[in-house]
């Protein structure tokens, strides 16, 4: 077996250290993006658009497994609770069965909730249904116009603009180098997300409007205001916050670990795979758009490969040994091999000499 000499070991442990940095600060870049939150020139990062823009063999199992695919949200338009739409069957309604529950409100002051509630649910379950067809500024040509569109007719065309979506990305019409059709898949996905946008913003704004409407009308007492105000529940967590987490953590740790030379081939193995996920996710196709921001042109390997390829080379070679907290550990058991070894040899040597003839 040919040996690796001293230049080779030099270059492998480089290369150990400049991965291992590269994941420690990236791991430490999203991290502080959540310390320091969501402010003008600051945005948490998340992987939904990551997840949101995958077309590989992993990509829809994702969006299905971690709940960032559109289709609950279009439920939520669309789905009904017998004659009710569900956002007001389920979601105003029963705020006001938790206003009343709270506050201890009488039947006076439900009666005038109630009445305040009407004026506010009618429009809104007109709007959910395609009763009505309030103007929505549209891209054109020559700028934007206002026209007159249902919610019905808004959904159906983002159904027709994901269908058109999937038919480009699936075709082998953009060629690697080529910018065929990209410039028509950019501007569809900018619509729908923008479409999907104003929708979701159309519906926070008529709830604000309700509650706002809907506690004004109550008319609470001195006594009733001693409770407080009504605290609603936290949205509850969802897989893809909980798996931004353990990325954020997992990116700075391991990447510590690699340029500290701990338990370098486990850490090296664990970041492959997790970059093998990455490819499969958004593998870089010639027929493929490449993500936003993509730099360069590449034919099935890009940086995530190379990359992964030399983590797996990596997981082969004990580089923590030649340099890192490894070698310590190694040391420390390698002296404790002599000294057993020592050991046996005396007790081995003193039994032979009580076994001699005097």
């Amino acid at each position: 077996m040919a040996r690796i000499n001293g230049l080779a070991c030099f270059f492998l442990v480089a290369l150990r250290l400049v991965i291992g940095w590269h994941f420690a600060v990236e791991g430490y870049h999203k991290l502080r993006t959540h310390q320091i939150g969501k402010t003008a020139t600051n945005t948490p990062w998340t992987s939904e658009p990551f997840f949101r823009e995958g077309y590989g063999p992993l990509a829809d199992w994702y969006r299905e497994m971690l709940g960032v695919s559109d289709e609950p949200t279009l439920a939520r338009l669309r789905d009904r609770a017998g004659n009710w739409p569900w956002i007001v069957r389920h979601e105003w309604m029963e705020y006001l069965t938790e206003l009343s529950n709270h506050y201890g409100l009488t039947a006076e002051q439900m009666a005038d909730v109630q009445a305040a509630f009407n004026k506010h649910s009618g429009p809104m379950m007109a709007w959910l249904e395609g009763r009505a067809a309030p103007t929505t500024t549209k891209p054109v040509a020559w700028g934007t116009v206002d026209v007159p569109q249902t919610l019905p007719a808004r959904l159906d065309e983002y159904e027709a603009n994901k269908e058109r979506i999937r038919a480009i990305q699936q075709s082998e019409q953009t060629e690697f180098n080529k910018d065929v059709d990209r410039s028509e898949l950019r501007s569809l996905k900018a619509e729908n997300a923008r479409n999907l946008n104003d929708i979701l913003a159309e519906v926070d704004s008529r709830t604000v409007q309700m509650k706002k409407a809907v506690f004004e009308a109550a008319g609470l007492t001195e006594a009733q205001k001693k409770a407080g105000p009504l605290i609603e529940p936290p949205p509850p967590v969802r897989p893809i916050d909980r798996l931004n987490t353990v990325t954020m953590w997992m990116q700075l740790v391991l990447g510590g670990l690699l340029l500290v030379g701990l338990w370098t081939r486990l850490s090296s193995l664990v970041l492959a795979s997790f970059l093998l996920q990455v490819v499969l996710i958004v593998p870089t196709l010639p027929w493929v758009s490449p993500p936003p921001g993509e730099m360069g042109h590449y034919l099935f390997v890009d940086p995530h490969v190379i990359e992964m390829v030399a983590l797996l080379v990596l997981a082969t070679i004990p580089t923590g040994r030649w340099f890192g907290i490894d070698a310590l550990f190694q040391r420390r058991a390698a002296k404790k091999t002599f000294q057993e070894l020592r050991a046996d040899r005396i007790r081995d040597s003193l039994r032979q000499t009580a076994k001699a003839p005097i």
